[in-house]
């Protein structure tokens, strides 16, 4: 007996057209492909007194995974960050949707009740009210009217694909009269000659595993 099967004609050209020849099916890319990038940029100057709490200083961006075993990279590039008051300090964390990410500090020789940037010590004496303060108390000399510039990544694992906040929280030391800044020169000169302000920057990048 002789059996006959036929099945449905493919129109090649139709199947064709549907292909996005511009996009990788984000399941297909390989390891350690970028998925997807958010960022934001925080313009204009802030400044805060908060002594016993951390305070979510506004540089902060939203990211959803589109797979929860993704690990995100985050970036944080603050165009200025000192205290203003001459003899204190002011520090930084990063939070993730409110609570400090305790992998992104350094577990050896910091003291996580003061100034660092996560695994960045920083601690910075001020320069209010002197033009070329020599303030060597932090190990450095500060000029009133220059940036500061910090930088800092985190490779994080968050395990969701909900959406996530990644943010830099901040406070100063040691008491309520210490007022730390972000994105201002000491002096927030303004209308000098040559002066110059700050932007900082936070970027989120979804890498695939």
């Amino acid at each position: 007996m002789t059996v006959y099967a036929s099945k449905p004609e493919i129109n090649v050209r139709e199947k064709l057209k549907e292909l996005d020849y511009g996009h990788v099916p984000y399941e297909k890319m390989p390891a350690g492909s970028v998925i997807q990038v958010q960022s934001y940029t925080l313009r204009g100057s802030i400044s805060f007194t908060n002594f016993s709490t951390s305070l979510n200083s506004g540089l902060q961006v939203d990211i959803a995974p589109k797979f929860a075993n993704s690990k995100i990279y985050v970036s944080m590039e603050l165009g200025s960050f000192a205290s203003l008051t001459i003899g204190t300090w002011c520090a930084g964390r990063l939070y993730r949707n409110g609570s400090p990410i305790e992998g992104a500090l350094a577990n050896t020789g910091t003291n996580t009740g003061y100034g660092n940037l996560d695994g960045y010590s920083y601690m910075w004496a001020s320069v209010a009210g002197r033009y070329r303060p020599n303030e060597s108390s932090a190990g450095v000399t500060q000029v009133n009217h220059s940036v500061k510039p910090v930088s800092f990544s985190y490779l994080d694992s968050p395990n969701t694909t909900e959406s996530t906040n990644y943010a830099l929280y901040v406070y100063v030391r040691p008491n309520t009269s210490t007022t730390g800044s972000l994105n201002r020169t000491p002096d927030n000169a303004t209308a000098s000659d040559h002066a110059v302000q700050g932007l900082s920057t936070i970027t989120v990048m979804e890498i695939a595993q």
